[in-house]
């Protein structure tokens, strides 16, 4: 019975949650209204789970064994770990393997790395998981640190963002360290109406920033740049500009198909699905002996 759990998998593409852009001229409030009430999802999010099931923790560990073995020194493994984060963003399973690194290459030693815990505390302060499972870090972390919590512009306030993977919600806390500090902080900015934004910062001081709209235009008269969102792989026959509460229009029509049954449409998949499993039952009973009974 594998092959018909498969083909059912295979027809139930099509019943993947459609996904909305909101234009420009719409409310963000009632974008969300929308979204929520046609149980779609919204770019924002969309974007940011594509981006965290890009990341692996592999790459660090393999040069945090290096920092270990003292192939590397601590500068030249954080410039390591930094560049990986410009491809990936740092989950919890990637933050807290980590400071396990920096914990292990602190112990093995005879005196503390200069630096080194104002990268475990900044951490600390950032990732409520890591308190969570050193909690005896507290005293060390609170201690001559200038630890501060830090307001969410309020330019990005419709905008799904990320510090270092932690989602930056009203409030987050943060830990710069001293003045040598060399980690460069990833902030990823998601968008419903812009193009999403990659930033490299030293602290969370943002100012405002240039943005680009995805859509131009209103209802009807829209266009979508998709070239800005090529990377991701956008399942486009299920994407909708969002123009107001009464406009919802699909950023790609196939014509062939407008004004046609539901049937007619997946007509096509019915017909395969049928083609392919009547083959798969062919091939399952070749070998057995059928037997007919007259009632």
């Amino acid at each position: 019975m594998k092959w018909i759990c498969a083909l059912f998998l295979f027809l139930g593409q099509d019943l993947q949650a459609n996904i909305y852009i909101r234009s420009q001229e719409l409310d963000p409030l009632q974008f969300k209204e929308v979204v929520h009430n046609k149980q779609g999802e919204a770019l924002s999010t969309w974007l940011a789970t594509k981006d965290f099931s890009q990341t692996r923790s592999e790459s660090l560990l393999t040069i945090g064994e290096k920092f270990l073995r003292a192939e590397l020194n601590f500068p030249e493994f954080l410039t390591a770990a930094n560049a990986l984060t410009d491809h990936e963003i740092p989950n919890s399973e990637w933050r807290q393997a980590f400071i396990d690194i920096l914990l292990k290459k602190n112990e093995s030693i005879q005196k503390n790395i200069m630096g080194i815990w104002d990268q475990i505390c900044y951490f600390y302060h950032l990732d409520e998981a890591i308190q969570e499972r050193w909690p005896q870090f507290y005293q060390r972390c609170n201690q001559g640190k200038s630890k501060m919590s830090v307001s969410k512009p309020a330019f990005l306030k419709n905008d799904v963002v990320y510090v270092d993977g932690v989602e930056w919600k009203d409030k987050i806390n943060f830990s710069q360290g001293s003045p040598s500090w060399t980690w460069s902080i990833q902030i990823r900015i998601y968008s419903d109406a812009d193009v999403p934004l990659q930033l490299k910062a030293k602290d969370l001081n943002l100012v405002s920033i240039s943005r680009s709209p995805l859509v131009h235009g209103g209802c009807g008269k829209f266009q979508f740049s998709s070239e800005a969102l090529s990377k991701y792989e956008l399942p486009l026959l299920q994407v909708f500009v969002i123009s107001s509460p009464t406009c919802v229009e699909p950023v790609m029509t196939v014509p062939s198909m407008e004004g046609v049954s539901i049937w007619k449409k997946k007509s096509h998949w019915f017909w395969l699905a049928g083609l392919i499993a009547g083959g798969l039952l062919i091939n399952e009973m070749k070998d057995k002996e059928i037997v007919f009974e007259s009632p």
